[in-house]
C-alpha cells in the first residue's frame, strides 16, 4: 500500500473510531475537530504533557512497637506468600533482617508488582506500519470499551473536589487533579473499615467495594496510552514500614483491583525516603521532581499510600512559535508580561450566561477545555456554575451537544486564539478539604478504622494527605494543567470570527477518557 493511501486508512478509521465512541455525535464537529493524523504523524513535537501526585500517610502510629525478643522489629508481611503473576516474591529485606541482629534499617523491598495490558509503539522510521496500526487500533477499541462503563459514573464527586480545590484556595493559580483525588481514596476505601470506610465512599458517591472496583479498573484502564506518541497512565504504590504487620489478602486485592505496587522498609531511612521519590518521578516522568525532593516518611507511621497520574499528548494542531510574542497579562494582582502564542481555528463556541468557552482537541479523545469569565465576573464563581461545570463534567460530545443546556448555545465559528505560556506548580494540602467532603473519621486518632489493612493494637490514622501538580503549556502542547483565557461576552451568539483573549483570568480543565476531568486550574496571575 502506498504511504499516502495507507495515511488516508488511517485517519478514516482513526475517524470512525472516534464516531462510534462519542456515539455517532454531530458528524461537522467530529469531521472538522477531530485528530489531524497527517500533521500528528507528520513530526509535530509532544503537544501535552501533565503530572500529579496524591501522597497519603496513612498512618500515624501513635508508639512504635517494641522489638521481638531478638531485638528484631517483627515482619511485617511473610515474603513467602506474597505472589505475583503465579510467581514467588524473594524479599531480600526480610531475609537480611532475620540474619542480622537489631539493624537500624532493613534493605527496600518490591513486594509486589501489578500488571498493565501490553501496549504496542510507533516505529518513528515506520510510523504507517500496517500490522504496527492494526494493533494499536484494537488496543484503542478495548480502552473505549472500559470508557463506556465510566459513562454511568455519578460526577458529583468530582464537582465537589474541583468546587473545594478552586474556591476555597488560599494560593494564586490553585491547581487540582479530581481523577488523581478519586483514585486515591479509593485505596483508602479499600484499606479501612466500618464508619470510616463508609464515609470515604460516600464521598465518592459510591455505594458499595464491588461498585467501587469496577469504576477504578474502567478509570485506570481507559485512560492507559503508551503507544510513542501519547503517555497516558495512572500509578498506585503502597508503602508499608516494618515494624508494623500487614494483611496480606488486603496487599494482593490492592495489587489486583488497583494496579499497586507494594514496598517495604524502615520509614526514616534515607534510602526508603529515596525510593519513594524515585518511584513518583520514574512514574510521572520526573516532571514532578522539584516538588518531591523533599518528601520522607516519618518513623512513626505506617503505610504511605501514594497515587500519580501522567499526561503526555500531542496537539491536534500545534502553535507556529514564529507567531508568539510578548504581551500583557492582566493578572489579579496586577499586570505581567508574558509569551502569548497565536492561532487560529474553526471550532465549537460554547456561550454561557456568565462565561464564553472552546475546546483544544488532543489525541484519543482528550480535551483541554478553556473557560473566559465575562467582564466582572471572579473566574473562581465558574466552579459554583451549573453551566461550566455541565462542560466541564460531561460524558462526551453526545450528552454535551445533547443536552437541554447546550443543545441551542453552541456555534461554528473561526476563532483567533491568543494564550499565554505558561509553567505552574502547586502543592495541596488535603486534610481541611476532604474533611469538608464528610471524610473526618480517618483523621481521627480514637474512631479511625484501618484494620484491613494493619495488624496493631495502636491506634492509627491520617496525619497527612498532600497533592503536588505541575502544569505548563508551550506552542506543541501542555505539561501538567492547563488553562485558556477568553475575552468574550458570555451569553453573546457569536459572529462568524471571534478573537478569543486570554490576556485576563480564565478557568481550564483537562479531560481524558469519557470527559474524566484530569486536571483542572484557575490561572489568576
Amino acid at each position: 500500500m502506498k504511504k499516502e493511501q495507507w495515511k488516508d486508512t488511517f485517519s478514516d478509521a482513526m475517524n470512525e473510531l472516534s464516531d462510534e465512541y462519542v456515539q455517532e455525535s454531530r458528524a461537522e464537529s467530529s469531521r472538522r475537530g477531530g485528530m489531524n493524523w497527517r500533521k500528528l504523524f507528520g513530526g509535530i513535537a509532544i503537544g501535552l504533557a501533565a503530572a500529579a501526585a496524591v501522597v497519603i500517610t496513612v498512618i500515624g502510629v501513635s508508639k512504635l512497637p517494641n522489638g521481638n525478643e531478638n531485638g528484631m522489629p517483627p515482619a511485617a508481611v511473610s515474603s513467602d506468600s506474597l505472589e505475583t503473576g503465579g510467581e514467588e516474591i524473594i524479599d531480600k529485606g526480610q531475609e537480611t533482617a532475620k540474619e542480622t541482629k537489631a539493624p537500624e534499617a532493613i534493605p527496600v523491598s518490591r513486594l509486589t508488582t501489578p500488571e498493565f495490558p501490553e501496549t504496542t509503539k510507533y516505529d518513528t522510521d515506520n510510523l504507517f506500519d500496517e500490522k504496527t496500526y492494526d494493533q494499536i487500533y484494537a488496543e484503542s477499541r478495548e480502552r473505549m470499551e472500559y470508557a463506556k462503563q465510566l459513562s454511568d459514573l455519578d460526577m458529583s464527586f468530582y464537582r465537589e473536589a474541583l468546587q473545594e480545590m478552586i474556591r476555597d484556595s488560599e494560593g494564586s493559580n490553585p491547581l487540582c487533579s479530581p481523577a488523581n483525588m478519586y483514585l486515591a481514596l479509593a485505596i483508602l476505601a479499600e484499606s479501612s473499615g466500618g464508619e470510616t470506610q463508609k464515609q470515604i465512599l460516600d464521598a465518592l458517591h459510591v455505594s458499595d467495594l464491588e461498585t467501587l472496583r469496577k469504576q477504578i479498573k474502567a478509570l485506570v484502564l481507559s485512560n492507559y496510552v503508551d503507544d510513542g506518541l501519547m503517555n497516558s497512565h495512572f500509578a498506585n504504590s503502597v508503602w508499608l514500614n516494618s515494624f508494623i504487620d500487614y494483611r496480606e489478602d488486603t496487599l494482593m486485592l490492592l495489587r489486583d483491583e488497583y494496579f499497586s505496587s507494594v514496598f517495604q522498609g524502615t520509614m526514616g531511612d534515607p534510602q526508603y525516603d529515596q525510593a519513594l521519590r524515585d518511584w513518583i518521578n520514574d512514574e510521572t516522568g520526573a516532571f514532578l521532581r522539584d516538588a518531591v525532593e523533599g518528601i520522607s516518611m516519618d518513623p512513626a507511621n505506617a503505610v504511605e499510600l501514594v497515587s500519580t497520574l501522567y499526561l503526555k499528548a500531542f496537539w491536534n494542531t500545534p502553535f507556529d512559535p514564529s507567531r508568539t510574542e510578548e504581551g500583557t497579562f492582566h493578572g489579579k494582582s496586577g499586570n505581567s508580561t508574558v509569551s502569548f502564542m497565536h492561532t487560529d481555528m474553526d471550532t465549537t463556541y460554547f456561550y454561557g450566561e456568565h462565561f464564553g468557552a472552546i475546546r483544544l482537541y488532543l489525541n484519543n479523545n482528550y480535551y483541554m477545555w478553556l473557560l473566559l469569565p465575562d467582564e466582572g465576573v471572579d473566574v473562581r464563581d465558574l466552579a459554583e456554575d451549573n453551566q461550566a461545570l455541565s462542560l466541564l463534567l460531561n460524558h462526551g460530545d453526545s450528552e454535551l451537544y445533547n443536552s437541554e443546556t447546550w443543545a441551542q448555545k453552541n456555534a461554528w465559528a473561526i476563532i483567533h486564539l491568543t494564550i499565554p505560556k505558561f509553567d505552574l506548580s502547586a502543592k495541596n494540602d488535603l486534610n481541611e478539604s476532604l474533611q469538608k467532603m464528610g471524610i473526618t473519621d480517618a483523621f481521627s486518632k480514637d474512631k479511625a478504622d484501618f484494620s484491613p489493612l494493619v495488624e496493631t493494637d495502636q491506634p492509627v490514622w491520617v496525619s497527612k494527605a498532600e497533592n503536588g501538580i505541575r502544569v505548563a503549556i508551550d506552542e506543541n502542547g501542555v505539561t501538567a494543567a492547563s488553562y485558556i483565557d477568553m475575552a468574550l461576552a458570555g451569553a453573546a451568539i457569536p459572529e462568524d470570527e471571534v478573537d478569543f483573549c486570554l490576556d485576563r483570568p480564565f478557568l481550564f480543565s483537562i479531560t481524558g477518557a469519557a470527559g474524566t476531568p484530569l486536571f483542572t486550574g484557575v490561572i489568576e496571575n
